[in-house]
């Protein structure tokens, strides 16, 4: 970031344009991870208890840190993690209160992930046959091969397909 102003804490200094990527710092991505384990808990916590628990300064403002795109990114990190989606799936797939149409998603988005499926296979075939050609034979379609373009020429054979 070229332009801030460095009395500005950093948490609170303007968001990078959208193209560039967003690097968190260790104590925004310890944000992520108290979010979104307080969040996988259910857990009743305030934002100043979560940003204080992250390292956080007591009087930084919560509502702008835990709005903030880089804090936003951290969560997301946090709550959708590999581990957090195979449990996920895991409690669908095994629940058996759960539709079966669900279940049979969350099983197949299983197989998939571990490659269970055989993989698909394409065979590309390029067969080329020569066959010998009498003398006569070439005669033959040379002769008819001419009065096609004739016809193709003057029109007739589209007249005929009218």
């Amino acid at each position: 970031m070229a332009d801030y102003e460095p009395n500005i804490a950093p948490e609170h200094r303007p968001e990078p344009p959208l193209d560039e990527p967003v690097v968190l710092s260790d104590r925004q991505r310890k944000l992520g991870e108290i979010v979104a384990e307080a969040f996988i808990n259910g857990e009743d916590v305030s934002g100043k208890a979560l940003v204080e628990a992250a390292g956080y300064a007591k009087n930084s403002p919560p509502a702008v840190i835990l709005s903030s795109k880089k804090a936003q990114e951290a969560i997301s990190q946090a709550l959708f993690s590999v581990d957090n989606a195979q449990e996920i799936v895991g409690e669908i797939m095994s629940n058996p209160d759960n539709d079966p149409t669900d279940r049979l998603k969350a099983a197949d988005m299983v197989f998939k992930s571990y490659g269970s499926y055989a993989p698909e296979k394409k065979i590309n075939l390029d067969v080329r046959m020569g066959a010998k050609v009498s003398p006569e034979m070439e005669t033959v379609r040379l002769k008819y091969e001419e009065e096609l373009r004739l016809q193709l020429s003057s029109g007739q054979v589209a007249d005929k397909q009218k």
